[in-house]
């Protein structure tokens, strides 16, 4: 292995200016024993408390072995940590067995250590699908790094900003769902970008807490709008900076009437697992009318209908659904008020259709259905454009709720520990 390897990766990533900038921010934020580090994580998560708000923080495994104790007492006060490698290496150039091997001894770490775990993300945002096996095999039940760009920055936009998507091989939002997604039982999260990093170092806003604030509210208005999640990512060694732009983003995730649910990695990817075994059951009972029998839901699941009359008590919901107060109920609809598909499609698409809560059935008859689906192709990027054929369609329709009591988007705050002591940080530089 080149000694210089790990010194070679951030390079790579941040660029020389910018990791010149980071360690002189290094200097500052941390000292030779984890005193400083304690003292902003403690800030981090007393903020995060005002707003009765808990976070997940990934940290280095040979991090928490030197400084387990720190690590303890916040895990005892409530707040989530996840395994962020053993090291803080690049896992894409690693073999399948040798990210066994870290991750083995990664749990075994947290353990010793007396701290649970559930998850996982990627130092660097660096993976490959060995990852996603080791992963499976280790048993860990979330990934959260893949990242995930909003179109949001704009006239801040910079060709650094440009070079660490693709060093983390960033999707685009306009194409991916910021959604829960299972795959062979592994939930993936997705990383929302732009996070403290891009801000503060690709975007150059450090100095514009207005301008951050601002980049961070509209990737919250887009996921409220889709209903879907957004994993905010501030590295607690960047809190001072990117402090305001956190607060008013919980301020206004949680104002009234915002109805956003805030959530660790774990409580999401643990309801996305448990909604998952949902059975949505819709027969037809007569002439328009339709039986619809929801069993084997988390607590707080909710049935969604839209331009149907239902049997049983309902509340106003959002795009047109009313929210049915029953697990039981009868439907009248002229049509089929599930997604017909073709016998061309493929099983992906109705996987992935029934993982996002539409009862499909295949079928022969497209005038029978307010959604009918005839796709013979269908791939990640297309995911997005999929939904939005399926909820721009006019006509009858039932669905489960994506988020517990049918909130309207989901909001996890999330910051990587990759060190807490000067010396945590200056081994990292070699990969220990």
């Amino acid at each position: 292995m080149n000694p210089l390897k790990p010194v070679l990766v951030p390079l790579k990533a941040k660029g020389g200016t910018a990791v010149i900038r980071r360690g002189l921010r290094i200097l500052q934020r941390y000292g030779p024993t984890p005193g400083k580090m304690d003292s902003i994580l403690g800030q981090f998560v007393d903020l995060l408390a005002q707003f009765n708000c808990r976070g997940t923080f990934p940290i280095t495994a040979s991090v928490l072995a030197r400084n387990p104790a720190v690590i303890r007492r916040y895990q005892e006060a409530g707040t989530e940590f996840a395994i962020h490698g053993l090291h803080h290496v690049d896992y894409s150039r690693l073999t399948l067995a040798e990210q066994k091997q870290h991750l083995a001894q990664a749990a075994g770490i947290f353990r010793q250590a007396g701290v649970d775990f559930a998850g996982f993300r990627c130092p660097y945002l660096r993976w490959n699908r060995d990852t996603l096996q080791a992963l499976r095999e280790t048993g860990l039940r979330y990934d959260s790094s893949q990242a995930l760009v909003w179109d949001v920055a704009g006239q801040f936009e910079t060709p650094a900003y440009h070079r660490v998507q693709a060093f983390y091989r960033a999707v685009s939002a306009d194409q991916h769902p910021s959604l829960p997604e299972i795959e062979a039982g592994l939930v993936r999260l997705p990383y929302a970008i732009p996070d403290d990093e891009s801000l503060a170092d690709r975007l150059h806003l450090a100095g514009s807490p207005a301008a951050m604030t601002g980049l961070w509210l509209a990737v919250l208005e887009k996921v409220h709008h889709l209903g879907e999640m957004f994993v905010l990512g501030l590295h607690p060694e960047r809190f001072d900076l990117c402090r305001q732009p956190l607060e008013e983003t919980l301020r206004q995730a949680t104002a009234p009437g915002a109805n956003v649910w805030t959530a660790t990695l774990r409580q999401i990817s643990d309801w996305w697992l448990a909604r998952a075994g949902t059975r949505l059951q819709i027969t037809q009972a007569g002439p328009g009318r339709y039986q619809v029998i929801c069993t084997g839901g988390p607590d707080g699941l909710v049935v969604l209908a839209r331009k149907a009359q239902v049997t049983a008590e309902t509340r106003a919901g959002e795009n047109g659904y009313r929210q049915v107060q029953a697990a039981e109920f009868t439907l009248l609809s002229d049509r089929h008020p599930v997604v017909g598909v073709s016998n061309r499609t493929p099983p992906v698409l109705v996987a992935y259709l029934r993982q996002m809560g539409y009862p499909v059935e295949t079928a022969t008859d497209p005038a029978a259905y307010s959604v009918y689906l005839d796709r013979p192709d269908f791939g990640p990027e297309d995911r997005r454009a999929l939904l939005a054929q399926v909820e721009q369609a006019d006509g009858p329709l039932v669905k489960l709720a994506r988020w517990p009591n049918a909130a309207s988007c989901a909001l996890a705050v999330s910051g990587d520990i990759d060190a807490l002591t000067v010396f945590d940080y200056a081994i990292r530089a070699w990969g220990k």
